[in-house]
């Protein structure tokens, strides 16, 4: 893996618990950054450029959103892919993450 990769969040955010999966299911190495959830909101604009977690850096780039991050680690480890390579199938994940 080129760079590091940190990502920010809490315990008990499903959806930071959602990315720590992610990561461990593609065995990516990650730095997880524990940000208080009380002062979250006021700690991510300047960490990540919006004021929810999860978010992530990697080789500079600030990332939002479990999806995004999802993406990530795809492009990190393409191995056991995290989204379908099925045109078809893909469409219909997209359409499931757009309701």
């Amino acid at each position: 893996m080129s760079g590091s990769l940190k990502i920010y969040g809490f315990d008990g955010s499903h959806p930071c618990e959602a990315v720590r999966a992610a990561a461990r299911f593609k065995e990516v190495d990650v730095e997880f950054v524990e940000v208080p959830p009380a002062l979250h909101r006021l700690v991510m604009p300047l960490i990540a450029g919006g004021n929810r977690v999860p978010a992530a850096r990697h080789d500079g780039r600030r990332i939002r959103g479990t999806t995004a991050i999802f993406r990530l680690l795809d492009e990190i480890e393409p191995e056991r892919p995290l989204f379908p390579s099925e045109p078809e199938k893909l469409a219909r994940v997209a359409a499931a993450e757009s309701w």
